[in-house]
């Protein structure tokens, strides 16, 4: 199929669900071949810096996983690796979670997956994009995890969600189920599938626009 940006005119021509996907799959064919590399393998990174941090600080894979999707709101993957390191040092040493040097609740949360207690990253109605980038480090081959970038490629411009911030569960539900649908047309994992298309969208993105900031996955 050629690759296409659906406008909100003529993405009304489809039901909503399948202008979506349409988007999607156009998305993934504007892979170059370095994109697809990369987005295949990130989460297989993302899977063996758990490991790695879940060996060196004596916890599960499960933990340190969770640890690590808990931190990652609003900042990008490399300070998310790094606070996750620290976060399971300080743990370790004994240190209150705060600790550690970030806004919100996110230190208190990690340190609630790090006691073993992983109910929080289990709680689809608490936060879906923490929980399905929690099932997408721990390889679940049905996990999507929907941010701004992947938001963006479903849908081919901005929608409120985006401009605004914050996303509804059921438009949250809607957009990973797209993801679901294109994925197992072109035969990849969900959670591989919404990397490389994030991975496109995020160059496009930068391209469009350079001052936009990106984020993790």
């Amino acid at each position: 199929m050629a690759t296409q940006t659906l406008t909100p005119s003529s993405r009304r021509e489809l039901p909503i669900a399948d202008a979506m996907v349409f988007h999607l799959l156009g998305r993934y064919e504007q892979a170059t071949p370095a994109e697809q590399l990369s987005g295949t393998a990130w989460y297989d990174d993302a899977h063996a810096l758990a490991g790695t941090l879940a060996k060196r600080y004596r916890f599960t894979l499960r933990q340190t996983a969770a640890a690590i999707a808990v931190l990652s709101p609003q900042i990008d993957w490399e300070h998310n690796k790094r606070l996750a390191e620290r976060a399971c040092e300080l743990y370790r040493l004994g240190d209150p979670p705060d600790a550690l040097d970030v806004i919100g609740n996110s230190a208190r949360r990690a340190w609630i997956a790090l006691s073993g207690d992983l109910s929080d990253v289990n709680r689809t109605h608490r936060t879906l994009k923490v929980h399905n980038f929690y099932r997408s480090i721990m390889l679940d081959h049905g996990a999507v995890c929907v941010d701004r970038h992947a938001l963006r490629a479903a849908c081919g411009y901005d929608t409120p969600a985006i401009t605004n911030g914050g996303m509804t569960d059921a438009c949250y539900v809607a957009v990973a189920s797209a993801y679901t649908r294109a994925a197992r047309m072109v035969a990849e994992p969900s959670y591989v599938f919404q990397a490389i298309t994030w991975v496109v969208q995020r160059r496009i993105t930068a391209d469009s626009n350079p001052f936009i900031p990106t984020v993790a996955l």
